[in-house]
């Protein structure tokens, strides 16, 4: 007995120095990075933060309007269709469609398995009620919704008179049928749009049938909790949503307060933010269009179309002599035209630059018609040089007004009180269809101040054909009587980034690809 003691000991003496080595270094461990320990523990009983920077406003999804809301309720709702980074649709709710030859009608076979948050089946009968809905309701800023797509839809007509879109067919539980009065190239894209989603109302909430659930928890706060009827609802993380100036939360996920900043546009990332510590930078496609609309009406002076001209160059001379400081970089693609490169209706820039500069002998009479009558400008506060330069061009300014970029629209809305706001609007897709949403006669998006019939009938007569050598040709007359009749002034392409904690998030790619806003490519590591 004494012998098998006295072996235990001798072989607790062996191992005791390693077991103190293991223990002392697994200690130093715990100190040296007992942040990245309390983080790691503490992820299972706290939810994904993400900061976004502009406001929400409605999340009536009838009546989106911002594009910090379709952020939000595309994490809720879903459409017929999905759509990949590049453009190219790809299935949704609608696992699979046809189209006759004709491209008038669209047939749409809904995934049976596909379940609202109450458990509820998504039927076709469910995307016909929401979009009839959506488009009964009175916007509360100058948007239309599903408009520039629905009113192609044929019965739309008699819509406001029997509230029923009957080229809208509802043919069983899961195939939905839509008819279009005439060829309509880009309807699937049209139909991939949080503005297209389906839902339901229950008492004073709405339900839908993506990833999450939305809760509202006070002002410019959102909890998304996980649908335990989605696919991926295992997969993914509660998420708290919150509004801030971006500059406030950038500096928050830098401290680690917050895990994710989603959907920020080029122009407001700063160039050495991609040097923090455990900071990393994920660029979406060009989502945006950077633009100046012009006013036309009767007591401005931009009434007169040589007027418009001569502004669109002063602008244009001051971006170009600035242009280091005014964009082209990776984030922010100063462009004059409304169409990317590789898209029909891309004219050269020489051409572009040629149609602007024609107009430099019209600016003294716009300098002498702003001496009575000075321009009232609201622009974003990263583009007031470019309002400010004006002044030094000669050109009268009532004001110089700065404008948060998410409430353009209400300024918009009151002719009055503007002749030129900077804003933005989204590129929908990789089509020149895609500018319709801004200037086309039932865009959703349009204001009426700006609309040119000159631009706007080209637009209406485009949506229709079929074949690329027609496209091109047809929408480099769109660029040309944009660039002549200036609805709008453009000022280039922005990219969209979402910023991550790497340290603290997964970023799961496949879902990534659908778009850099959308919240279940997140989760907590």
């Amino acid at each position: 007995m004494g012998t098998v003691i006295s072996s235990r000991r001798n072989e607790i003496r062996r191992w005791t120095p390693w077991i103190i080595a293991i223990i002392t270094l697994a200690a130093t461990t715990v100190f040296l990075h007992r942040d990245h320990w309390f983080v790691v523990m503490s992820n299972a009983d706290r939810p994904l933060i993400i900061g976004i920077g502009g406001p929400w406003r409605s999340l009536d999804p009838g009546l989106q309007h911002t594009y910090w809301a379709d952020v939000i309720l595309k994490n809720q709702f879903e459409p017929l269709v999905g759509r990949a980074m590049s453009g190219t649709p790809t299935a949704g709710v609608a696992r699979s469609w046809e189209i006759d030859p004709g491209y008038r009608t669209f047939t749409f076979h809904l995934d049976e398995n596909r379940r609202f948050s109450d458990g509820s089946p998504v039927t076709a009968a469910d995307f016909k009620a929401a979009w009839e809905r959506s488009l009964s309701l009175i916007p509360r800023v100058d948007n239309s919704s599903l408009l520039d797509m629905a009113y192609a839809i044929d019965g739309f007509d008699q819509f406001h008179r029997t509230g029923h879109l009957a080229g809208v067919m509802v043919d069983g539980p899961s195939r939905l049928v839509v008819r279009f009065k005439r060829p309509f190239r880009m309807a699937l894209h049209f139909l991939s749009g949080s503005r297209s989603a389906v839902y339901k109302k229950t008492g004073e909430s709405f339900i839908g049938s993506g990833p999450y659930i939305i809760q509202e928890i006070g002002q410019d706060r959102l909890r998304l909790m996980p649908n335990p009827h989605h696919p991926s609802a295992k997969e993914l993380s509660a998420i708290e949503v919150y509004h801030g100036e971006t500059e406030e939360i950038l500096h928050s996920l830098e401290l680690g307060k917050t895990d994710v900043a989603s959907s920020l546009m080029g122009t407001v990332i700063p160039a050495d933010l991609s040097k923090a510590r455990n900071v990393e930078l994920l660029p979406g496609p060009y989502s945006a269009h950077r633009v100046g609309y012009v006013n036309g009406h009767r007591n401005s002076c931009l009434v007169d179309a040589s007027n418009r001209r001569a502004l669109q160059f002063a602008i244009w001379r001051y971006l170009r002599k600035h242009s280091s400081s005014s964009g082209d970089s990776g984030e922010f693609l100063l462009d004059p035209q409304v169409y990317l490169e590789g898209q029909p209706g891309r004219i050269s820039r020489e051409e572009a630059f040629k149609m602007i500069d024609s107009a430099e002998s019209q600016t003294a009479h716009l300098i002498r018609c702003t001496a009575n009558q000075p321009l009232k400008i609201w622009v974003a506060k990263d583009l007031v040089p470019v309002a400010e330069s004006l002044a030094d061009f000669g050109i009268g300014l009532a004001r110089v007004g700065v404008l948060d970029i998410g409430n353009y629209f209400e300024v918009l809305t009151d002719p009055s009180q503007w002749d030129l706001v900077f804003g933005s609007f989204s590129i929908p897709h990789a089509d020149p269809d895609g500018i319709y949403h801004a200037l086309g006669k039932n865009g959703a998006i349009l204001t009426r101040v700006t609309y040119r019939e000159e631009v706007g009938s080209l637009l209406e007569s485009g949506r229709s054909l079929l074949k690329f050598d027609e496209m091109d040709r047809h929408y480099r007359k769109v660029t040309e009587a944009i660039l002549t009749a200036v609805p709008m002034i453009h000022l280039g392409f922005t990219r969209s980034f979402a910023v991550v904690r790497s340290d603290r998030v997964e970023v799961r790619n496949v879902a990534f690809q659908r778009g850099e806003a959308q919240f279940d490519a997140f989760r907590l590591r």
